[in-house]
């Protein structure tokens, strides 16, 4: 799906419910206010995958193709249903699923953050905070995070979240299932091979005041992140 500028303004009244929503949980979680307009402006945010960006449009707007989706197919009605017994929502999916190994990821994701992250506590994720996840601002009592915090927090959350929704697809359209252990090294494989992206962004780069920002920046979210060192070596 090609992201049009048409496509990211609000459409209906549930979407407009939903973003209402969204906007009160980022407030709540957060203490920091974002608008519809912050939303929609977010899922260009440049920190987003294109993927990401196709995946949050659709959280928006509640496209997903899950739960009472599959009761109009032929032979797949029981998709509709998670193995686990509950009924397939993207909450489910995305935080709830011990099938998808959803809180086991999460868990590893919250330990990277708070190695780097003394000043700013772990926002917990849910599908309001995806919906609004490049517009994210946090904030801690009166001090509001710097841009390169929101943006470790948003690198985070992003692939987290697809590993665990392409987890969740292989287990119920190709029958594979992973072992706890498994998902946690693919999720870490998935964090290295970001970081090692980024770096081999800044080494290419040839204007050197900007290779010299870059560089400073990324030291900012991950030099001093152990969980980082460990997954390089992985």
């Amino acid at each position: 799906m090609i992201l049009q500028e048409k496509n990211l303004k609000p459409e209906g009244k549930l979407t407009q419910k939903r973003i209402e929503d969204t906007c009160e949980e980022h407030k709540r979680k957060t203490r920091n206010r974002i608008t519809s307009k912050d939303i929609w402006e977010g899922i260009k945010n440049k920190k987003i995958l294109f993927r990401m960006k196709d995946f949050i449009w659709k959280l928006i707007h509640n496209h997903h193709k899950v739960g009472n989706w599959f009761k109009r197919i032929p032979n797949w009605q029981d998709k509709a249903i998670c193995e686990c017994g509950k009924v397939e929502t993207m909450d489910h999916i995305l935080i709830e699923c011990r099938l998808n190994k959803s809180k086991d990821i999460w868990q590893e994701a919250e330990k990277i953050w708070k190695e780097n992250n003394r000043d700013f506590k772990w926002t917990e994720p849910s599908v309001n905070i995806l919906r609004g996840l490049g517009a994210i601002k946090l904030k801690e009592r009166d001090k509001i995070a710097p841009n390169w915090i929101n943006e470790r927090y948003i690198e985070i959350v992003a692939e987290t979240t697809w590993i665990i929704w392409t987890t969740r697809n292989k287990r119920i359209f190709d029958n594979i299932k992973l072992t706890r252990e498994e998902a946690i090294k693919k999720w870490k494989e998935m964090i290295s091979n970001k970081l090692e992206t980024e770096k081999t962004i800044i080494k290419i780069e040839d204007k050197i005041k900007k290779k010299v920002e870059m560089q400073k920046d990324f030291d900012k979210k991950w030099k001093r992140n152990t969980k980082h060192e460990d997954m390089e070596k992985t």
